[in-house]
């Protein structure tokens, strides 16, 4: 059943403490496939509940035509879950197809899901043929065939009409030219200022020039203090021209401002990454009341980096408990894994913090001999800069701020293992891409789980082991 186009004129989401988008007008036609991306927090699953009229936007008008039959799966995370993940996203999608919907909204419908899952998924969204709305993250999904991006960002609601490749090319392309621009304006600045120095330098002889002729009587002194008058005028108005200029020039400076970058400093001691292996397990066996993971042999030298891929379920995370040695998790055999201090264990509930902290005492507390400079300086490379960043309570911190301070926890003290447990589940592509330029510069053993493809492609995984049934194999 098709539907006539939806339209949103004008919409709006403004919340107390900050503007999430302004001024958003699109109409939706029938059959197209749209994504919504943006950082976390920039309104996205918002704009889903305006859609299905579950919120009302601050401002502005959505229309939508007589017979439309929603579809909605929200994210999973939102669910009371009794079944698995794969289970929960299964059952949900059924009950949302079930109703024969023209217009399915999807959001951020990957997490947490296993390869298993992910193309069960991807197989439902290909073979959809009404209109499809979804709110996600996850590049594999967006390069799947969407032919609109919404993006939200910085106050504002981008609608482009394109792919999400081509869209990142666009993005790219715009870059290139706000770099240019901005050379172009620091060159017009420093122009700018050498001609402001050199009027001020004209003015400054003239005046004395006429004070001298004035002193000689040679100008009449009528004259002699209009000259001086228009003198003065001429170079007033010039300078005043030149600071005009000089702020115009800066105030675009400011909006060409480009993302900011994560500058992560590792060190380990030479003897640290030379020392045998960081992991060594013969004969193992891992589980809780009844065994999850048997006849483990596994080695882990301090170069290597390791994925970790299985189903959901299948025991991974049960694994990586094992390594730190939780005592919820019973191992048997012969393990040898590197000093608890010397690791590094990440999962997606950031439990290496303490939400009652502040960030700086965060940082401060793991490193006492730093000073306040030191600690300043090594949250900075962690993009936390401002004082109100610094003295936030960790608890007030948004899900991208949790897992830069995490990361930059680990890094003040870097460990000879780190493992990650599926840390790229419910963050932006912006706090992915921090994520990635951390682990790109970490000189220590990684082993890592995720589901996330790309993720795993751009952070130079060595080694990959699949949990199956009972069994760890190396593939």
């Amino acid at each position: 059943m098709t539907h006539k186009p939806i339209v949103f004129r004008d919409v709006s989401l403004v919340w107390p403490e900050r503007v999430c988008f302004s001024g958003l007008s699109v109409s939706i036609f029938h059959g197209q496939r749209i994504a919504i991306i943006g950082d976390n927090g920039a309104g996205k699953s918002t704009l889903l509940k305006m859609l299905l009229k579950e919120k009302l936007p601050s401002s502005g008008e959505i229309f939508l035509p007589p017979g439309i039959h929603f579809g909605y799966v929200p994210q999973i995370v939102e669910v009371l879950r009794t079944l698995s993940l794969g289970q929960t996203l299964n059952s949900l999608l059924r009950q949302s197809l079930s109703k024969d919907p023209n217009l399915l909204i999807l959001d951020e419908p990957t997490n947490h899901l296993d390869q298993k899952n992910r193309a069960m998924l991807m197989r439902i969204v290909h073979q959809f043929c009404h209109t499809l709305v979804v709110a996600t993250h996850d590049e594999q999904l967006l390069r799947s065939g969407f032919d609109m991006i919404i993006h939200i960002a910085k106050g504002k609601a981008r609608v482009f009409c394109g792919g999400f490749d081509e869209y990142q090319r666009e993005l790219d392309n715009e870059r290139a030219s706000l770099l240019q621009a901005k050379n172009m304006l620091n060159k017009a600045a420093k122009q700018a200022h050498q001609a402001l120095m050199q009027e001020q330098a004209r003015a400054k002889s003239s005046r004395l020039m006429g004070e001298k002729n004035v002193e000689h009587n040679k100008w009449p002194t009528l004259v002699s203090k209009a000259k001086v008058r228009r003198a003065e005028e001429t170079t007033g108005r010039k300078k005043k021209e030149l600071i005009d200029k000089r702020s115009a020039i800066s105030q675009k400076l400011l909006e060409l401002k480009q993302p900011e970058v994560i500058t992560p400093h590792f060190h380990l001691a030479a003897p640290s990454t030379k020392n045998g292996a960081v992991i060594s397990v013969i004969g193992g066996s891992v589980g809780y009341e009844q065994c999850v993971i048997d006849e483990i042999y596994l080695t882990v030298l301090p170069s290597d980096r390791v994925a970790l891929m299985g189903d959901n379920g299948s025991g991974k995370s049960t694994l990586c408990k094992a390594f730190i040695n939780a005592p919820m998790v019973k191992r048997i055999g012969d393990w040898r894994v590197v000093n608890h201090h010397e690791i590094g264990y990440l999962d997606q509930g950031y439990k290496n913090l303490d939400y009652k902290k502040s960030v700086l005492k965060t940082i401060w507390d793991a490193r006492p001999d730093f000073t306040l400079s030191q600690c300043r300086h090594h949250l900075n490379d962690f993009l936390f800069r401002k004082n109100e960043c610094v003295n936030k309570l960790v608890s007030m911190l948004s899900g991208g701020e949790l897992m830069r301070l995490s990361l930059c926890l680990i890094a003040c003290r870097t460990p000879r293992l780190l493992i990650l447990d599926e840390i790229t589940n419910n963050v932006d592509l912006t706090t992915k891409n921090h994520i990635i330029t951390v682990l790109n510069h970490y000189p220590g053993a990684l082993l890592l789980i995720s589901h996330d493809q790309e993720f795993v492609k751009s952070i130079n995984i060595t080694r990959f082991f699949l949990v199956e049934g009972v069994r760890l194999r190396e593939v």
